[in-house]
């Protein structure tokens, strides 16, 4: 789980809004067996999404071609 504290979420709204691909910075907790990232920074990486979907898994990874998965919102 990522979690996205309300003042992190405005001072990055329009990147965390938009971007195709997110790489998230952040603390790891783990409690249990839940583990959350407490988000701190984000960077956009939407320019590798289209060349993950135009050339899918490395030849040898032995999984077959896939569609991106998107993200899902739990609020």
């Amino acid at each position: 789980n990522i979690v996205i504290w309300k003042d992190v979420f405005e001072a990055n709204r329009r990147l965390v809004m938009t971007a195709s691909l997110l790489l998230v910075h952040g603390q790891l907790q783990i409690e249990s067996d839940v583990v959350h990232l407490v988000a701190k920074s984000f960077t956009d990486l939407s320019h590798l999404s289209a060349r993950m979907r135009d050339e899918g898994p490395a030849e040898d990874s032995g999984r077959k071609p896939a569609s991106l998965i998107h993200s899902r919102d739990f609020h």
